[in-house]
């Protein structure tokens, strides 16, 4: 497990900044604090010139399986709540880390596909101790079946969010070598798998040309399929 130590995890750090909010670790707990909404969940799209339409309205807890410090743990993450003061409705705004009902974050599903494929043995052998973050193996088949389902549309959010920071030119001089995956990987054959593989080499060679974490680049995508509403790794829509 080499490449453990160089992949370098969104919550190593203890406060994180995105486009839509700031991770902030607080009394043994970590704590999103988006950012306002847009007017495009309620009948607040169609109030303007009000001034701030939504207001805080409380966090709530749950569970995640991510990356400390290069170790798997389970963290307590608080999401803020948002409510519109005209129709009483609440809603959350996650994190671009966190799948909706996923208990991994996006970086370890990453790691749970990139152990998978670059593998010679099935799925109840490739995973070290380390990462044993879902005992259930239909759990992880599960996954995995996900991602093949949603393979083109993750790398083509992927491939925006890193055009958007490097420009198409930078982006094509980082890709001149191409993202086949190798002949030895017998698992890449099918046409869904070839497309996971190809996926997860442009985060791993974007992540060297850029120098920032995987898991950065990952939450940046996951930012531009929720914005264009897109399904992303295991999240179907």
């Amino acid at each position: 497990m080499d490449f453990f130590p160089s992949l370098v995890d969104l919550l190593r750090h203890s406060s994180c900044t995105f486009e839509t909010g700031t991770f902030c670790y607080v009394d043994g707990c970590y704590v999103f604090d988006s950012h306002p909404p847009q007017a495009d969940f309620c009948c607040a799209s169609v109030i303007l010139d009000r001034g701030r339409l939504f207001h805080r309205h409380g966090h709530y807890p749950r569970r995640l399986d991510t990356m400390v410090q290069g170790h798997l743990s389970k963290i307590t993450l608080w999401n803020l709540r948002w409510k519109c003061p005209f129709c009483d409705k609440t809603f959350s705004m996650t994190p671009p880390n966190v799948l909706y009902r996923q208990r991994a974050c996006v970086f370890v599903i990453y790691l749970l596909a990139f152990l998978y494929l670059n593998s010679s043995g099935g799925i109840d052998t490739c995973y070290p101790p380390e990462l044993d973050v879902v005992r259930e193996r239909a759990q992880l088949r599960r996954y995995y079946r996900h991602f093949r389902q949603t393979a083109q549309i993750t790398q083509q959010s992927i491939r925006e969010a890193i055009v958007q920071r490097v420009g198409p030119e930078d982006y094509e001089r980082m890709t001149l070598s191409g993202l086949s995956p190798p002949e030895s990987l017998l698992k890449c054959r099918d046409s869904h798998s070839y497309q996971v593989w190809e996926s997860l080499h442009l985060l791993e060679i974007s992540s060297r040309f850029l120098c920032v974490p995987t898991a950065l680049l990952l939450s940046w995508a996951r930012e531009r399929a929720t914005l264009l509403r897109r399904p992303f790794l295991t999240q179907l829509r």
